[in-house]
């Protein structure tokens, strides 16, 4: 039986009993959907389980995420103050990157760091804010090999980690499929009654039963992403 780990999203585990442990799931969704904070209820949930957590942060600043914990009415002083939470900022890495450096030792130089990095803090947890840093939009050709090898890297190193990539700046259902995530949740927004629901979908889950249904959701103080009816 595949071990589960909480994702802190209620509705979520409900329905699927957790993330795979050691797996990759990839967050999609719309801008203001909610899904960084996703990413921070992931990462809650981990520190409650006495897990060390990694938020690399490839497009809001640090200090932006620690605004965002505290706009949920959390408060993840003390894990930061016990080295279990680290904020991990990634954004310079890519900017000054040029096509040709990506071509070349570039990714397997970021990975190496990437893996220095989780083997330093012994994380068991690692959250990617977007997947996609907002250097790389500008290169569609580059930036499917990128998610593809991100993926690969995390599925395939004897890093033992549960990853969550949050993929900010479109919906790109199709990249995400070409690059064969294991596990996918869609979130979205739906129009009804002239108002506009949040609203996820887990389009698929590794070797999980479930069955695919909108599931509508708020963002509550204190509780993050709830179920509503």
């Amino acid at each position: 039986m595949i071990e589960r780990l909480s994702t802190g999203v209620r509705c979520i585990d409900d329905r699927v009993l957790g993330f795979p442990k050691n797996k990759t799931t990839v967050i999609l969704g719309e801008t203001g959907i909610g899904k960084t904070m996703f990413g921070l209820q992931f990462a809650r949930a981990g520190l409650y389980s006495d897990e060390r957590v990694g938020y690399f942060v490839a497009k809001d600043s640090p200090e932006q995420i620690l605004s965002d914990i505290s706009s949920l009415g959390w408060d993840f002083g003390w894990a930061l103050e016990q080295a279990r939470f680290k904020i991990i900022d990634v954004r310079d890495y890519f900017w000054n990157a040029t096509k040709e450096d990506l071509g070349t030792s570039y990714l397997p130089n970021f990975f190496q760091e990437v893996e220095r990095l989780i083997r330093t803090f012994n994380l068991s947890r690692v959250v990617i804010d977007p997947v996609i840093p907002p250097a790389l939009v500008a290169l569609p050709e580059f930036y499917s090999r990128y998610v593809s090898e991100l993926i690969r890297f995390f599925e395939n190193t004897a890093l033992r980690v549960t990853t969550l990539l949050l993929h900010a700046e479109r919906l790109d259902y199709p990249v995400f499929e070409r690059t064969q995530a294991p596990n996918l949740i869609q979130m979205f927004f739906t129009h009804h009654q002239e108002q506009y629901r949040r609203t996820l979908v887990i389009q698929k889950m590794q070797n999980t039963a479930y069955q695919p249904k909108e599931i509508r959701f708020d963002i509550v103080f204190e509780q993050g992403l709830v179920e509503v009816s």
